[in-house]
């Protein structure tokens, strides 16, 4: 459920736990009807923004009224979803919040990030009708989520796709929480990075998360995320992991119309796909046919083969990065991009960080709790994997959407 899919949502099902808030105080989450809507959990939620965040993701902001969050008639858990019920729509669309509860107690606001759905009629109220000012309702739920407990361990993150929206507002949310609590390398600092005596500049944080990203190309909400391994001053490190080495979306439909039939079709042959002579006619073959002119090869990926007896070495450098990763991968910047999918040397890499930061922190008793969200495959994967790198199953949080 949720995640931004296409999967339409669920009933209200049971009601959620109390929750705690950023300060740990508890917060209900009983979704009562408001402002006349009912009976059946529902508030009226009002669309601030719409932005384009990628070529096939809309980010919705949406502000609630203020007695529904003052009453705690709306809240949720970072993580959580919300039924989605727009205008004109029969079925509502399940989407995760991709803000942390702290910017909902803050102005009133939360968000939602959309993938673009042929077949799923909100998707395509979000990505063709939705503009400021529209009503729609809106309804917490779900059971995955980061607990105020959860928030203390060191936190792995993995995300596919759309998966990413509830780790954002985990993220999120640890942040706002690290930003008065956290112990920063060499003593406790002030938010000017100065210590007790008011000496010293800036130091990075011990390292608190790690997100790993995969996608095809486009890393939806890829400028939050890297905005937060800035912010962070060394508590939060992303890996984007581009499945695809490949262009832009724009870029392939430019060539897509500038392509003529014959060589159209001798393009789809030789990608191995036969979509059959009335393509143009059917909206979604037009589309995988756009879609096979993004992937285009990576020449760092594929070297070309060496002559045969010749001896081929890896420089220094390369042969280093392939075996490790430190703060040099990142730049300063908190975020470093890699081709290839996530695999079990990323996830023990990972792992291996967080509980060597948790050590020199003076928390080696304190394991990473990892949260998993992306594709079913992807999913399933990462945690049969996690679960041989030695965490426990408690440890291993799955969003399942479908």
């Amino acid at each position: 459920m949720g995640c931004g899919s296409s999967v339409p949502a669920k009933g209200p099902g049971p009601a959620p736990r109390p929750a705690k808030g950023i300060d740990g105080s508890v917060i209900t989450l009983e979704g009562k009807a408001t402002n006349g809507n009912g009976g059946d959990g529902t508030i009226v939620a009002t669309v601030a923004s719409v932005v384009q965040e990628t070529s096939a993701v809309k980010l919705l902001r949406l502000r609630v009224p203020t007695k529904s969050v003052e009453g705690g008639e709306f809240a949720f858990r970072p993580g959580q979803w919300v039924d989605f019920y727009a205008p004109g729509v029969d079925k509502p669309g399940g989407y995760s919040i991709a803000s942390s509860p702290g910017q909902l107690a803050r102005d009133g606001t939360f968000d939602v990030a959309c993938k673009q759905s042929r077949t799923q009629g909100t998707s395509h109220w979000i990505h063709d009708g939705a503009k400021p000012g529209d009503e729609v309702r809106v309804r917490v739920g779900g059971e995955f989520f980061m607990s105020h407990e959860d928030g203390d361990a060191p936190l792995l993150m993995v995300a596919g796709g759309i998966g990413i929206s509830p780790l954002c507002a985990m993220l999120e949310t640890m942040l706002e929480r690290s930003s008065s609590s956290l112990t920063t390398a060499g003593g406790a600092r002030g938010e000017d990075g100065s210590d007790a005596n008011g000496r010293g500049g800036r130091r990075r944080r011990h390292l608190r998360a790690v997100l790993l990203y995969s996608e095809k190309t486009e890393h939806a909400l890829s400028g939050r995320v890297r905005d937060m391994a800035l912010r962070s001053d060394g508590a939060f490190e992303c890996v984007f992991h581009r499945t695809a080495a490949g262009r832009d979306t724009v870029a392939a439909k430019a060539q897509f119309e500038a392509m003529t039939t014959a060589e159209l079709h001798a393009h789809l042959q030789s990608v191995g796909m036969d979509l059959g002579l009335d393509m143009m006619t059917k909206p979604e073959l037009v589309d995988l046919a756009v879609a096979s002119l993004t992937v285009v090869p990576n020449a760092s990926s594929t070297p070309a083969s060496p002559a045969k007896n010749q001896k081929t070495k890896k420089p220094k450098h390369q042969a280093e990065e392939a075996e490790q990763w430190d703060d040099s991968d990142t730049c300063g910047q908190g975020a470093i991009t890699r081709d290839g999918r996530i695999d079990k040397k990323a996830l023990g890499r990972a792992i291996d960080r967080l509980r060597a930061a948790a050590v020199s922190e003076g928390r080696s008793g304190t394991d990473v709790v990892a949260f998993l969200c992306g594709p079913p495959k992807m999913s399933d994967a990462m945690e049969k994997t996690l679960l041989k790198l030695g965490l426990p199953k408690r440890s291993v949080r799955l969003e399942r959407w479908w």
